[in-house]
């Protein structure tokens, strides 16, 4: 009777493999929630060996299992998710084909500027210069960690600059997690410490300097005022549309997406309400009108 990495309990089979050495070296014991042994079998041939010639094995063994616990599937959903880890996970994509793609994307599917998209190709290849060009899915924890070490080591990096740079290679890793390129856990590789920047206190100024600094310019004080009561950059404010007011559990915000931001990462920003007045549909149409050359020309010889 074939019941290799098979164990019975109660009326029920499971998964039952032991992981080698340099993978902990534990027993991974996994329901698969029938008591045919012949369906049990077809799970083990479709799902166990497939796993166990890729270097991966225990962390993907260790994801599926959290998934089976907290989720009731039926034997078809489970199997299907199951073939879809392996799917993507033998999909063999090394690093450098991975960056391209995430350079077309950059190039042709945002709206970043070409500043941005080279501060953002200059920090990806810092980064990943660090690591040997292999499969993306082969990425383990040590290869980031050192990387972060050899990044602290060089003198040509401040604190700030390593975790931006970190910061620019895990919107990466979220963007081929998304498109399919890489395994589903593999952004859990970089939970990581990182060094601390010192603090700064932020200076606050004070509301009627504020007040005097929004007013200085009649003529442009609407992108000033939202600025002021948002946090939103000069461009994300220039590129608002009506549709982006909507409301979030009974709160009036203004919604950036994606495309209208620097970092690329959407966000909901709430309406203060000394902002409210200013939120209209006329007012907003006005922003398009605003030429972001001319109020920094104009800045640069005012002062």
């Amino acid at each position: 009777m074939d019941t290799k990495h098979l164990l019975k309990i109660n009326k029920s089979w499971y998964i039952n493999y032991r992981l080698p050495k340099e993978f902990g070296g534990e027993v991974v014991k996994i329901s698969l929630k029938t008591g045919d042994i012949k369906k049990a079998r077809y799970y083990r041939d479709t799902v166990l060996l497939p796993l166990i010639s890729l270097e991966v094995k225990y962390t993907i063994l260790q994801r599926l299992s959290e998934e089976m616990i907290k989720t009731r599937q039926t034997h078809n959903e489970l199997l299907e998710t199951m073939k879809t880890n392996i799917r993507v996970i033998n999909s063999k994509n090394s690093i450098s084909e991975c960056l391209k793609q995430y350079g077309f994307h950059l190039n042709n599917r945002t709206t970043l500027k070409p500043k941005s998209i080279k501060r953002y190709a200059g920090a990806l290849n810092t980064f990943f210069n660090l690591i040997i060009d292999k499969e993306i899915n082969l990425i383990v924890y040590n290869d980031i960690l050192a990387a972060r070490n050899n990044l602290q080591d060089s003198k040509n990096y401040k604190p700030n600059g390593i975790i931006y740079i970190f910061q620019i290679a895990k919107q990466f890793i979220e963007w081929c997690e998304k498109e399919k390129l890489c395994r589903k856990d593999l952004l859990h590789e970089f939970v990581i410490d990182l060094p601390k920047t010192k603090q700064e206190h932020t200076v606050v100024i004070p509301e009627n300097m504020a007040d005097q600094a929004v007013n200085a310019i009649q003529k442009w004080s609407l992108p000033a005022i939202i600025s002021r009561y948002t946090g939103m950059r000069r461009d994300e404010v220039m590129k608002m549309s009506f549709e982006d007011i909507i409301t979030d559990n009974g709160i009036d915000c203004i919604f950036i997406p994606a495309a209208k931001t620097k970092t690329e990462t959407e966000r909901t920003v709430p309406i203060a309400s000394k902002l409210k007045p200013y939120i209209t549909k006329e007012n907003i149409k006005v922003l398009k009108n605003y030429n972001v050359k001319r109020i920094d020309k104009y800045n640069r010889e005012e002062v």
